[in-house]
């Protein structure tokens, strides 16, 4: 099936002109994204800053998608936008993701009903919106930071069998944190593949150490 099954590990992507990944209008299904580097650093910067704008676009008419251990930087905003277009119905997992020096519009947008975001244990350093709300087309997300509250955990452990893990920022914005639990249930029937996150803490050390190209370890990853 076209756009099925498809994983993309290790690489590094720096200086593109528009979107780093793109998903397009048909369906990207069980896409892995994971211990990427995306370097947003540039002379061409949109927002005029030195940031790239817009690194990802997530609007497939049934994308299920995992982001896992990448190292986003130097970027301006839209990691991902997803949904908002078209017939776009996405639902995708951020998990244990780094988030460094992110202007303008921030880290995470997700745009209209049709996007589902479950962000867990993800590291954001000095980004303006960890996850931005798009008032004219505001979507969806599921977002803990801090310890989660009994309520929260208990919708977790009830739809997804387990607790959520809580993101992590430092100098970073708190305008917007949501918990939409309609989230959770369009993970209810997929849950089964749903990644484990670590503590963001954790993920901070594995994914500088590990994320880009050239850096496999072997041992590490049959470790997983």
């Amino acid at each position: 099936k076209p756009g099925a099954v498809q994983w993309i590990d290790h690489n590094t992507f720096a200086r593109i002109g528009r979107q780093m990944i793109v998903t397009g209008w048909g369906t990207a299904l069980h896409v892995t994204i994971s211990s990427n580097e995306f370097d947003g650093r540039t002379p061409y910067s949109s927002t005029c800053d030195g940031h790239h704008y817009w690194v990802w676009l997530f609007l497939g008419s049934q994308d299920t998608l995992t982001l896992s251990k990448n190292y986003i930087h130097d970027a301006s905003g839209r990691a991902p936008h997803s949904g908002g277009m078209n017939n776009a119905q996405v639902r995708a997992q951020l998990v244990n993701n780094v988030f460094q020096r992110m202007t303008y519009q921030g880290a995470i947008m997700s745009r209209t009903s049709s996007s589902q975001l479950l962000v867990e244990g993800n590291d954001f350093e000095n980004v303006a919106h960890p996850l931005f709300n798009d008032t004219d087309q505001p979507g969806t997300a599921f977002a803990l930071f801090g310890p989660g509250s009994t309520g929260a955990n208990d919708v977790c452990m009830s739809v997804i069998g387990r607790s959520c893990v809580a993101n992590q920022q430092q100098m970073s914005g708190d305008d917007y944190r949501p918990q939409d639990t309609s989230v959770l249930e369009a993970f209810r029937d997929y849950r089964q593949f749903l990644v484990v996150p670590v503590s963001a803490q954790e993920a901070r050390g594995q994914v500088m150490r590990d994320a880009g190209v050239g850096k496999v370890d072997v041992g590490s990853w049959e470790s997983r």
